[in-house]
This record gives C-alpha cells, structure tokens and sequence, in this order.
C-alpha cells in the first residue's frame, strides 16, 4: 500500500512538471504571437481590431493544478507522504520558478505588445493621412451610387405597381437605369482613380524612401571612401617621416663615425708629435765635434801621386783637353 501511494505521489508530481511546463509553453507562444507586427488595418477598422487575432491563455493549466494540489491535500492529510521525498516542496520550487519565468515572459510580452501598437497606430496614422481624401471621394461616390440605384428601383417599381404599361414610363425606367448604371460606373472610375492616386503616392512615398536610402548609403560610402583617404594619407605621411627620421639617425651615425675617426687620427698624429719631441727632447745639447777621417793611402808611389797632383790642375785650367788629360795619367798610372 504504501509503495502504491509512492508511486501515485511521484506519478503525480510528474503531471504537475507537466503542467508547468504546458503553461509556460502556452506563455511563450503567446507572447511570440503578441510580439509580431500586426497586419496594416484598413482607414475604417478602428484600433480595438487589430489584435483581435491573438488566443486568449487556456484555464486548462490552471484547473489541473488545482485539481493535482488537491490530490496532494488529500493524500498529505492521510499520511502519505511520511515514507516519500518531499513532492510539494518540489512542485512549490518549480511552481515558483514557474510563476517567475512566467511573470518575466508577460512582461517581455506586454513590452513587445505595446511597441507593436505603438508601430501600428503610427502606420495606421499615417495611412490615415494618405487615405483621408481618397476614403471621403470614396464614399461620397458609394453614397450616390446606392441613391441612384435606389430612385431607379423605385421608378422601376412605381411602373410595375402602376401597371401603366407606356411605352413612355418604360423608356423612362429604362433611362433612370442606365443614368444608375453611368453613375455606377462614373464612381468606380473615381473609386479607381482615387485607389490609384493613393497607390502613386505610397509608390512616390516608396521611391522617396528609396532615394533617401540610397543617398545615405553615398553617404556612408563618401565618408567611408573619404576616412580611407584620410588614412592613407596619414600612413604615407607617417612612412614619410619614418624614412625622414631613418635619414637623420643615418645622418647623424655617419657624423659621430666621421668625428670619431677624425678624433682617432688627431690623437695618433698627437702621438707623433709627442713621440718626435720625446726623441728630439732625449738628443743632447751643445756644441758638436767631430773628428776628421783619415784617408786610405793609395795604391800608387809617392812620384806618381805628385805627378798626379801637378796634371789635375792643368786640367781644370783648361790647358789640354780630356783625352790628352785622360792619355797621360793612364801613362802615368802604366809606369812601374
């Protein structure tokens, strides 16, 4: 027995899951069916219409929740619920959860139903401006064709009941009918007409729509070609000064460089000079003297040395020629 009771709580539990689940669906549908723009209403359907289409919420939720709590009363009363998990806990949980989600979704529904009407009473205005005067020639013309049909009818039946039978009250009906029916005519022309004037302006409203669109978008695409430009510009003035900036550090390197070897070259020449004075510094000073060389005697006798001696001035003075000069030393070099 109380295995069956267990069995019969969680069994309906379930159906309580179930039944939350069901009114939270319902909820959803209703406001996805809420939120979406309604159909453009006609100048003389009235505003209360426009959402006459949406389902009212099922009370069949409501009732099996209410039946599945009092099943649940009635088997907390009996002492069911001694051996089991706690269910009501759960579905008080999930019923709260429930009733929040639900409370969030009819708000989120409400919103969207109020955006919605606020589009439509907007669209319905401005139809309502583009109609005005084709509505009110609409149904002056309506208005004098039902006229004109009822005279004719009463002429009709006048000649009918009179039982005149004339030819002349006969051409006379027959005269009111087609001037009924010129008149019919007359005002579907203008019915059309004034149909077709409101389809040119919506096609003219239409066509501004599309100029505008089309002008914002060169527009957008001026500002965008024109940002593009101005980026480019601001890249190749950037690169500009980056190779500016490139130039003078290489300017400014090959400075340092050439100072660097100059200074290299003014202290080695520095070194030099200080070298030279060192050396010039450590000669001595004063008076120098030297002593002459002796000469190494010749390999030829004192005779001919005189000889010699005697025949060189001779020469220098020019008193005998250079062969003569050159004869006579070779014989006096040959003697023994």
């Amino acid at each position: 027995m109380q295995i069956s009771n267990s069995f019969l709580v969680v069994c309906l539990a379930a159906a309580a899951c179930v039944a939350v689940v069901s009114r939270a669906q319902e909820t959803n549908a209703q406001a996805k069916v809420t939120a979406k723009s309604p159909k453009k209403p006609s100048p003389s359907r009235p505003q209360a219409t426009q959402f006459s289409g949406v389902p009212d919420p099922s009370p069949r939720s409501d009732t099996a929740l209410a039946s599945l709590r009092q099943k649940l009363d009635e088997l907390q009363a009996k002492g069911v619920f001694g051996a089991v998990h706690p269910v009501r806990q759960v579905m008080k949980v999930d019923k709260t959860a429930a009733e929040a989600r639900a409370k969030a979704e009819k708000a989120k529904a409400e919103k969207a139903e109020a955006e919605a009407r606020a589009k439509a009473r907007a669209r319905e205005e401005a139809a309502k401006g583009a109609m005005a005067g084709a509505g009110t020639r609409a149904q002056a013309e309506k208005a004098t064709q039902a006229e004109a049909k009822t005279q004719a009818r009463d002429e009709a039946g006048k000649g009918a009941v009179a039982g005149a039978g004339t030819r002349a009250q006969a051409e006379k009906a027959k005269q009111a009918e087609a001037k009924a029916q010129a008149r019919d005519e007359a005002g579907k022309g203008a019915i059309a007409g004034a149909g077709t004037r409101a389809q040119a302006e919506r096609a003219a409203q239409a066509e501004a729509k599309a100029r505008a669109r089309d002008e914002a978008a060169k527009g957008e695409k001026a500002r965008a070609e024109a940002k593009a430009r101005a980026e480019k510009a601001a890249q190749e003035q950037a690169k500009a000064r980056a190779r500016e900036e490139a130039a003078k550090a290489a300017k400014v390197m090959a400075d340092t460089r050439a100072k660097a070897e100059k200074a290299k070259q003014d202290e080695a020449k520095a070194r030099a000079n200080a070298e030279r004075e060192k050396k010039v510094a450590s000669l001595p000073k004063g008076p120098f003297t030297f002593t002459p060389l002796t000469a190494p005697p010749l390999p030829i006798s004192l005779e001919k040395q005189r000889e010699l001696s005697d025949l060189l001035p001779k020469y220098k003075a020019g008193e005998m020629t250079p062969e003569e000069y050159h004869k006579q030393r070779a014989a006096i070099l040959a003697r023994p």
